[in-house]
């Protein structure tokens, strides 16, 4: 990735980035530091990862869509169950020491059901419009953005 590239050159000093095996790599070397967390400065009701679909796709295929959320919440589950077996396929997916892949599996917060909060949705949006990264009359509001119809 060109991000993990420019920092390792020197030609970036600093950016704005998700954890991801790369990041972590350079982390856990002691490569770069971790300036400043998001999750201290956003609001306590907060979304950033989140399964995305089509809207075409949605209204089209909703039992497809359903199927799929039902596995991706399953799926979150067996991860928060048996955390051992997700942070051995970390490692081994992604070619990661141990210590690396645990600090990965941390870094995420993994839902028990899948839920988004509206209101989580709702600061997202009002966020980027504050800090002038979208513009207000372009922006959809907050329930053209959410559902909650695939979640138990």
């Amino acid at each position: 990735m060109q991000v993990v590239a420019a920092l390792q050159s020197g030609a970036l000093d600093a950016t704005v980035v998700a954890m991801f095996s790369s990041i972590a790599k350079l982390k856990e070397a002691g490569k770069i530091t971790e300036l400043v967390g998001m999750s201290k400065h956003v609001p306590k009701e907060w979304v950033d990862i989140v399964v995305i679909a089509n809207r075409d796709f949605i209204k089209t295929k909703p039992d497809t869509v359903a199927r799929t959320v039902k596995a991706f919440v399953e799926g979150m589950k067996y991860i928060k169950r048996d955390s051992s077996w997700a942070i051995k396929k970390i490692e081994t997916f992604e070619r990661l020491p141990a210590n690396t892949a645990t600090m990965l599996f941390n870094y995420y917060k993994f839902s028990q059901d899948g839920k988004i909060k509206r209101k989580s949705v709702e600061n997202v949006r009002n966020f980027l419009i504050e800090h002038k990264i979208i513009s207000a009359a372009k922006a959809p509001p907050a329930d053209a953005l959410y559902t909650d119809r695939f979640t138990p």
